[in-house]
């Protein structure tokens, strides 16, 4: 949620500096500066005790391999990052471009998205427990590729605004869900199962950016958009295929 909180702050600052195409450099500027400032507290982090284990990986690798909600919990991640990321770095530039909304007001459209997920990761515990991890996930998954959906077709920049505030709160229980999952699933060798699910999420990431980019460079940025669609519908088979396999699990 605070990662959530900061993500909604930062696309009103880069608008508030952002008055003209002579000013893109300023936000860039701000973000050095933030940077900056948060490399200061580095140091700090030093004489914080490592807690933790010494054992190594490999003596778990063999465990974590050969469960299939581990791999599938891999692809979830992979494909959660690679939409969340493709839209937060594209969205601006969809509106922009395909929707004709001016540029100032264009960049605030990512925190609005971030305001979904800070509302839904905020509100997530509340439904979680009562729902259960799975069919939580289905369910808010399936918010956000209906918003997204409905963020395509509509063409009032309010309206839009709305619908990507849904999709955002449908993307915000994904990743600690399905982190949740692996912990509760996974007896030993978490760490290294935990290592593995975020080396997929910046791969999904890294793939997300890449191909919306060039799909919008190729055939129009709704292309790169629909890419991202594609990528929430295929999150909604890997989670059925998750809850397929503890029900087998169970039954078994």
């Amino acid at each position: 949620s605070l990662f959530a909180l900061g993500s909604i702050i930062s696309p009103l600052i880069v608008a508030a500096f952002l008055v003209d195409y002579n000013s893109w450099w300023k936000p860039f500027f701000v973000a050095l500066f933030g940077g900056a400032f948060l490399v200061a507290f580095a140091p700090l982090l030093f004489r914080i005790p490592f807690v933790g284990s010494n054992q190594k990986a490999t003596h778990f690798k063999k465990e974590v391999f050969s469960k299939k909600v581990f791999w599938l919990i891999l692809a979830g991640v992979l494909l959660y990052v690679g939409y969340e990321i493709g839209f937060t770095s594209w969205l601006s530039s969809f509106v922009f471009e395909t929707k004709g909304i001016e540029m100032r007001y264009a960049s605030v459209f990512p925190a609005l998205l971030w305001t979904g997920i800070f509302i839904g990761r905020l509100l997530a515990g509340f439904f979680v427990d009562r729902l259960g991890y799975e069919l939580s996930l289905l369910f808010m998954v399936s918010i956000a590729f209906v918003s997204f959906g409905a963020a395509l077709l509509l063409s009032s920049p309010v309206t839009i605004g709305i619908a990507v505030v849904f999709a955002g709160f449908g993307f915000s229980g994904t990743f600690p869900t399905l982190q949740a999952i692996l912990i509760s699933t996974m007896k030993d060798g978490i760490g290294f199962a935990i290592g593995m699910f975020t080396v997929a999420a910046s791969i999904g990431g890294a793939i997300s950016n890449f191909f919306v980019g060039f799909l919008g460079h190729q055939f129009g940025m709704m292309a790169g958009v629909l890419f991202i669609m594609f990528l929430i519908f295929l999150e909604i088979v890997v989670v059925l295929l998750i809850i397929r396999l503890k029900a087998v699990v169970k039954d078994a």
